[in-house]
């Protein structure tokens, strides 16, 4: 048998306050005059006032807005400015297309600019593909650029072939070398 403790009064009548008995009577009504206008009783309502007498289409404007053409004049001079300075990096580089180098540059940022397959992602591929791009140089001479390009990427590709092995790799180079030269 459980022995319960004692039960203080004020306990009790905490109790009571909650009981279904002393609830029951409490529970109000909800208000159900008509003094709520705005609220929809589920009756069907006209929309002729609601509608506007405006069509689809009725806001489009004919011709083009100054902000459209804003954007196209921002547009034109990027263009303008792009090609002006395509045109002084190609002075620069020469009517050719040979490789005329500035101070300070390398034969990897001279042809930075061109349409490669192989571009180096980290710092030692890049001087290891510098060092390919100035063996070449030295070997070919100075040639247009993309024939720089196309001649390393080509050794590239035979360094990259799984095909080939050790000396083989070596004599497959030194035929596409060979007939470079």
């Amino acid at each position: 048998m459980v022995l319960k403790p004692p039960v203080s009064a004020e306990e009790k009548a905490r109790e009571r306050q909650y009981e279904y008995r002393a609830t029951a009577s409490l529970v109000l009504q909800a208000d159900r005059s008509g003094g709520r206008n705005n609220e929809p009783t589920g009756e069907v309502e006209s929309l002729k006032d609601h509608i506007h007498t405006m069509r689809m289409g009725d806001k489009a404007m004919k011709g083009r807005s100054t902000e459209t053409e804003e954007r196209k004049k921002k547009g034109q001079l990027a263009r303008e400015r792009k090609e002006q300075r395509e045109g002084a990096e190609k002075k620069r580089r020469g009517e050719r297309g040979t490789l005329v180098m500035s101070r300070g540059s390398t034969v990897l940022t001279e042809t930075d600019d061109m349409d490669a397959m192989y571009r180096p992602k980290t710092k030692d591929t890049a001087t290891a593909y510098e060092g390919i791009l100035n063996f070449i140089r030295k070997c070919i001479g100075d040639q247009p650029q993309d024939i720089l390009r196309g001649a390393a990427e080509e050794a590239i590709s035979l360094l990259k072939d799984d095909r080939f092995q050790g000396r083989e790799r070596q004599a497959e180079v030194e035929k596409v070398r060979s007939a470079e030269g």
